[in-house]
């Protein structure tokens, strides 16, 4: 049995040196599909033996990329292989992936694997417990029998079928999954305006767009709490040097403010950007106003999906 990590790549090249690194330590084989990086990653995926990269031609960020990594894997590696979905900015600990291969039937019955999914915060020392981020789990891994499959439905920006449906799912607690996106808060808000920009060319409701993206502000209601110093060991360090007049998301933004206007993404909430307010302001001579849903039927949704 193998252990193929799959992973899908545009423009990371500001952690991959620490996050492959992190791959190379549990897996036999990486496999990238990366969508076009102009910022350096290719150049790092030459430094990782392990490293194999194809092509991601889709033109947006959907979960198709997930079903062209393991039908690659496949081909290449045959199954009975341990596969996991991990993103760039993301790390886990060695011991978790000898944890999950001590638990895999001997009856090759498929099994998931989910962990604790944890929101570093502006810092590797701090990480997010209020909201979603308590007790958040994300499914990473799983035993690949060759019939197991993803539900092949396209979804924009999706961000949690990582893995198919198995007939068994084990939580796994000892070992967090560590996300790095927040750690520069600044990168991860043009991050998060990019996504609700996308979605809006895409057609989808503003005040959708903004309610479904409004967990991930950085707001006064943030509650952190330090990272145990043993959730780090055995990981690389990681540091952000963010450059935002050379961050790809951001140039797009401004692309499509131009393309469309910059009065058409009003009703979206990316304005505690100060970069893309002033912008707003500068053109339009008046504070944007995004389209949000009241707060009280943000209370009342979240009280009814309480008591389902």
């Amino acid at each position: 049995m193998k252990v193929i990590t799959l992973v899908p790549v545009k423009n990371e090249a500001w952690i991959l040196k620490s996050s492959l690194q992190n791959m190379s330590d549990f897996s036999d084989h990486i496999i990238i599909a990366d969508q076009d990086s102009t910022d350096g990653s290719v150049d790092i995926y030459k430094q990782f033996e392990k490293v194999i990269v194809i092509k991601n031609n889709n033109q947006n960020h959907n979960n198709s990329v997930r079903w062209q990594l393991l039908d690659y894997a496949r081909a290449t590696f045959g199954t009975g292989n341990l596969i996991v979905c991990v993103d760039a900015d993301e790390m886990i600990q060695p011991q978790a992936i000898e944890y999950m291969k001590e638990r895999i039937p001997q009856n090759g019955e498929t099994v998931s694997f989910t962990f604790p999914w944890i929101q570093l915060w502006g810092t590797t020392e701090k990480h997010r417990v209020d909201s979603v981020w308590k007790n958040n789990y994300k499914g990473i891994a799983f035993f690949d029998d060759g019939k197991v499959d993803y539900e092949r439905k396209t979804v924009l920006n999706d961000h949690t079928g990582r893995v198919p449906k198995c007939s068994q799912e084990i939580q796994v607690n000892q070992f967090p999954l560590l996300h790095y996106q927040y750690i520069d808060l600044k990168q991860a808000e043009i991050k998060q305006a990019w996504y609700r920009c996308s979605e809006l060319i895409s057609g989808n409701d503003p005040k959708k767009i903004n309610h479904k993206y409004s967990v991930a502000m950085n707001t006064k209601k943030v509650e952190l709490e330090p990272v145990p110093k043993d959730w780090l060991t055995g990981l690389p360090e990681v540091s952000s040097q963010y450059d935002l007049e050379h961050d790809w998301r951001y140039l797009q933004i401004l692309s499509w403010f131009e393309t469309y206007g910059i009065t058409y993404f009003e009703s979206l909430d990316i304005w505690r950007s100060e970069e893309l307010k002033n912008k707003f302001i500068t053109q339009t001579n008046r504070n944007p106003k995004p389209k949000t849903y009241p707060a009280w039927l943000v209370q009342l949704n979240a009280l009814k999906n309480k008591f389902k």
